[in-house]
């Protein structure tokens, strides 16, 4: 079969762009409702009495009076401006990547269990050091988000501006890496400064953040591989073609033959990228073994340095 007769390398129908999620996706309305919730408490909750923080917020003593929905409700507390900001952020950009390669379903099953195993992480760290904070905020289902993006796409890379100034383009897995860092030198500055009297342990709920992560790669890892043989929607599977460079092999048609570096797209699509090609066109994406996907942007580089070369 010609590369140009698959399905995924066709043009998108109806003109929409894909990998770009509708206005009201997922992500629009858990941004719509975290914010509506810190803007409500800003109004209901005046120190010292917060009513809406106290009844909807994660802890020990909530747990021990049956506020069972709180383990749904904490994540939609933010204890300040900063906080609701810094998560709504990372899960519009990270989000989005996310949404290109699940379904919305499943976009907030990760979303959700990541809060619920992120503050019952938090519930018992509190529980092993003997403390009960209000634990709140979307962090850990934010982290959950976060992992099961860098599980599918460990070696992509992202640029992203430091301090909104300057750009740094780094690898998923390397994000990873550094948000866990992170955590860890946060717990063990908590922990000194808690013996020598110096502080309290630190306010961030690093546990949360561990057990939304952990949930976030258990999930890929373990229940969105059961669906390795269903065949991905026709949008997810053209936007990880684009993510891997491989629709850059269309670019090579129009490239004038009579240039000096002909750019042919035969000599970069060998007979297995061709094979994991229609692999992916028959069961998705996600049915690719790591090694197929190395292969799959090893050919797609060579391809783009070409066309580069080229134009």
């Amino acid at each position: 079969m010609s590369i140009y007769n698959r399905e995924y390398m066709r043009e998108n129908p109806g003109g929409a762009s894909p990998g770009h999620p509708s206005r009201w996706s997922v992500i629009t309305w858990l941004i719509v409702i975290n914010c509506s919730a810190y803007l409500l408490s800003l109004l209901i909750d005046v120190p010292p009495k917060e009513p809406m923080a106290e009844s909807l917020s994660l802890s020990l003593s909530g747990l021990a009076t049956f506020k069972v929905w709180t383990l749904l409700t904490y994540q939609f507390i933010h204890g300040h401006l900063l906080h609701v900001a810094g998560n709504m952020l990372i899960l519009f950009f990270i989000g989005r990547l996310l949404l290109q390669m699940v379904s919305p379903r499943q976009f907030l099953e990760i979303y959700v269990a990541g809060a619920i195993f992120g503050g019952v992480s938090q519930l018992l760290f509190n529980l092993a050091t003997r403390e009960d904070g209000l634990i709140m905020g979307a962090s850990g289902a934010v982290m959950a988000v976060l992992l099961a993006l860098a599980t599918l796409i460990p070696n992509q890379s992202l640029t992203f501006l430091l301090f909104f100034i300057f750009p740094i383009k780094m690898k998923m897995k390397q994000i990873v890496m550094i948000v866990i860092i992170i955590d860890v030198l946060g717990l063990i500055f908590g922990f000194f400064a808690s013996r020598d009297g110096t502080g309290s342990r630190s306010v961030i709920a690093h546990f949360a953040h561990f057990g939304g992560m952990l949930t976030g790669w258990a999930y890929i890892k373990f229940w969105f591989t059961r669906f390795k043989g269903a065949p991905m929607s026709r949008k997810r599977s053209q936007t990880l073609m684009e993510r891997f460079g491989i629709r850059r092999i269309k670019e090579a048609r129009i490239i004038d033959q009579g240039h000096k570096h002909s750019a042919s797209p035969a000599p970069f699509v060998s007979a297995d990228v061709d094979a994991i090609l229609d692999k992916i066109n028959e069961k998705g994406f996600q049915s690719l073994t790591k090694e197929e996907q190395k292969l799959l942007e090893k050919s797609s580089s060579r391809l783009s340095k070409r066309l580069d070369q080229d134009q």
